[in-house]
């Protein structure tokens, strides 16, 4: 029987005897070796994370942390095992502990930040890279991304009350769906600005924004482009609606479009296009996805003429 079998893991609530374990055990093993100490606005962010445990002999060797993103994301922080234990399995048990956790209360997602070189054990849990190297703390780290639910996430259906957002726009304003009560909206998501099928539909939405207007609907897009790339995306072509930035991905999370792609045999995390049909009392009334842009527009004019 190894070490590993002998752990008892629980959450450790914060401001806990655990939690207090759980603090030392980070600090030394994830700050000092660094020459830092625990800043006052990361034990200020604790407050608001579920904190997780692995205990041998009344000492805890192993701790974790998720902090909430969104209705169904987490973000895993603060993975730690005490020094001279790695290798034992505490890592992966707690892990697996945690992510049980995630599940029962419905979240599908969890993503991470992992230091280079600790990806593999990442990996081995079912966790996949997004995007390139980044320095945290001066540390080379890579986003990681795992569904939970093993795929079979909530979806969002017809009839839905469509999930609100408030988020920055080209311009340097902000758009809310409440702002929009009144209005049909035409929300449509897309994966990037000035890339060719994102182009063409926008230009689409664009010379067809006139009949949009007679049967009062607003076209809004959306994706995780900056603002500034926003804007010079809609100075380039001349584009007559606004882009939002939901550069965090809370948005797409809320409207499950931001899922597992594959390109050439590579499997990465990216926005589905795709486009939702809000009526005036904020219901949804019409979902596309996976869409194809050609008379992509055109279909939705004649849905919104439909609703009038």
């Amino acid at each position: 029987m190894t070490e590993a079998d002998d752990i008892d893991l629980s959450e450790a609530p914060f401001g806990s005897a655990l939690y207090a374990q759980a603090l030392r055990l980070r600090e030394a093993t994830l700050r000092k070796p660094l020459g830092l100490t625990l800043s006052a606005e990361e034990l200020a962010d604790d407050a608001h994370r579920r904190h997780f445990c692995a205990v041998v002999n009344g000492g805890v060797v192993g701790s974790v942390s998720f902090k909430r993103l969104g209705a169904h994301t987490l973000q895993l922080k603060q993975m730690a095992v005490a020094d001279g234990r790695q290798g034992e399995g505490i890592g992966s048990r707690l892990l697996s502990y945690a992510e049980a956790w995630a599940r029962r209360h419905g979240y599908g997602m969890i993503i991470l930040n992992a230091r280079l070189g600790a990806e593999a054990f990442y990996k081995k849990h079912g966790y996949a890279i997004e995007g390139e190297p980044f320095d945290e703390n001066t540390i080379p780290h890579i986003r990681m991304i795992k569904r939970t639910l093993g795929g079979k996430r909530m979806s969002l259906e017809v009839g839905d009350k469509a999930p609100s957002f408030n988020l920055p726009a080209d311009g340097g304003g902000k758009i809310s769906l409440k702002d929009l009560k009144g209005k049909k909206v035409v929300l449509y998501f897309y994966p990037k600005d000035d890339t060719s099928g994102c182009t063409a539909e926008a230009c689409a939405f664009r010379d067809s924004l006139p009949d949009f207007s007679k049967v009062k609907a607003a076209v809004v897009g959306i994706s995780r482009d900056s603002v500034e790339s926003h804007d010079k995306f809609k100075m380039k072509f001349d584009l007559t609606f606004p882009l939002v930035s939901d550069e965090d991905g809370k948005v797409c999370e809320a409207y499950r479009t931001w899922v597992e792609k594959s390109m050439y045999g590579r499997k990465y995390m990216g926005i589905e296009r795709s486009t939702f049909l809000i009526d005036e009392k904020g219901v949804i009334r019409g979902i596309w996805r996976k869409v194809k842009v050609p008379g992509h527009a055109e279909e939705l004019l004649k849905a919104a003429e439909a609703l009038s």
